[in-house]
């Protein structure tokens, strides 16, 4: 475990199994697993393919054709007693990612976490699904970062999908992630500063072999081609939309400020300093406002903006990615936190302003070459967010034929995951 792995898979895969999955509660993290879950079927349709989830109850519910099983570690329950197995299972998870010879121990986990043992013992390929989740926003990283030694240890070739990885502060944090990034046998990142972060893990003796397995690849929902399963006109009368008026859409991100002195503080200012731009936007009378749901994790935030804006539609209904890139490409400008839904913006060609809270967003925007349309939320305020909107109402169609012409050099540039699993062939 100790040393960079060189395993590769001799033919087409027999077995995949996607895991560290958190879909279909994130309609970015939706498009992204749907993504590769096509782009596996495409490209190898003999594979039988299984997913590991968070909540594999939900991703039944949304993609009933795959096998499920559940993450390990999970909490059976908030009672002391799930708790206890939450732990238990997490202690069973690093002694098989240790060695095989505890793989007995699975008969103690709960059946669903079980059947995810067995599904990566299996795996000719498992891949750790794409996205964002390897950084210390918040604990769940350390559940990640145990599932990729698992499959490690249990599968016969493990694959980051193309994600972003890092920023982790702790000592304990950076010395889990240099054992998963040595376990993995190939690493796709979707932006330099994961592979800045990568880098620096490492002492100058290891960083080159490490490195040499790690490559640069397109976040996956540049290459996202569902089609909505509604109708938008009926989506738009739902939400209250008026067809005949321009459309300023926004994304908020019920955002913790885990690193800012005073996070209250930061909320606060984040909320200020877009009720700034709604109010300016509002006085000019131009544009309707909508605040998309992407997450629903979000929706308190945006329903707090909404009571301060009665006149903006807060959009609180679940819907599937392909219908909410659609409605989100009706924005004549879009203003969106949430990255995966300035990635939809994008893709229709939407004149598109992201807020990054994350290095994923000015990573992604730079590749792009159009980091010049990125805000720092550490940094927000409402003068620059009022400044960067009248400059791309003035510049629209300049600034829509510079997206659409990036777009394209972008995804030449970065179609290296999608080279990977063809070659497998």
């Amino acid at each position: 475990m100790g040393e960079t792995s060189t395993r590769e898979w001799e033919s087409c895969p027999r077995r995949t199994v996607i895991f560290n999955v958190f879909g279909h509660s994130n309609s970015g993290d939706a498009v992204l697993l749907e993504s590769l879950v096509d782009m596996l079927r495409d490209l190898h349709p003999e594979s039988d393919i299984s997913g590991i989830a968070f909540d594999a109850a939900s991703e039944e519910r949304w993609m009933p054709n795959l096998p499920w099983a559940e993450r390990i570690g999970n909490a059976t329950s908030r009672s002391i007693f799930g708790r206890g197995r939450q732990l238990a299972g997490l202690a069973v998870t690093a002694l098989i990612a240790t060695s095989r010879a505890f793989l007995p121990l699975r008969f103690f986990l709960p059946r669903r976490q079980r059947l995810a043992v067995d599904l990566l013992r299996d795996a000719d390929l498992a891949i750790s699904c794409p996205g964002g989740y390897l950084e210390d926003s918040n604990s769940a990283y350390v559940v990640n970062l145990l599932s990729i030694l698992l499959a490690a240890r249990l599968s016969k070739q493990v694959v980051l999908a193309p994600q972003s990885i890092g920023p982790v502060h702790n000592s304990f944090g950076r010395w889990l992630m240099r054992r998963a990034m040595r376990a993995a046998d190939r690493i796709f990142v979707r932006e330099r500063e994961s592979l800045i972060f990568i880098g620096a893990l490492f002492p100058l003796a290891e960083r080159e072999m490490v490195l040499g397995k790690v490559q640069m690849a397109g976040d996956l929902a540049f290459w996202f081609h569902q089609q909505p399963t509604g109708s938008l006109e009926a989506e738009c009368a739902k939400l209250g939309i008026t067809p005949t008026r321009k459309l300023l859409g926004l994304t908020v991100v019920d955002w913790n400020f885990p690193h800012a002195a005073d996070p209250q503080a930061a909320r606060a200012n984040y909320i200020e300093s877009l009720s700034a731009l709604i109010r300016h936007v509002e006085a000019r009378q131009s544009h309707q406002i909508v605040i998309f749901n992407q997450v629903a994790h979000d929706l308190e935030l945006a329903r707090e903006i909404g009571r301060r804006h009665p006149g903006v539609i807060v959009d609180t209904l679940e819907r599937d990615a392909g219908v909410l890139s659609k409605l989100i490409g009706l924005s004549d400008i879009f203003i969106g936190t949430r990255f995966h839904s300035c990635i939809f913006a994008l893709v229709e060609n939407v004149t598109t302003v992201a807020i990054a809270y994350l290095p994923k967003t000015s990573g992604i925007m730079q590749d792009l070459e159009l980091d010049d349309l990125v805000v720092d939320v550490d940094s927000i305020s409402g003068d620059q967010l009022i400044r960067l909107f009248e400059r791309v109402a003035g510049e629209r169609d300049a600034v829509q034929s510079r997206i659409s012409a990036n777009l394209e050099i972008y995804r030449r540039r970065h179609d290296g995951f999608l080279r990977y699993l063809a070659n497998r062939a």
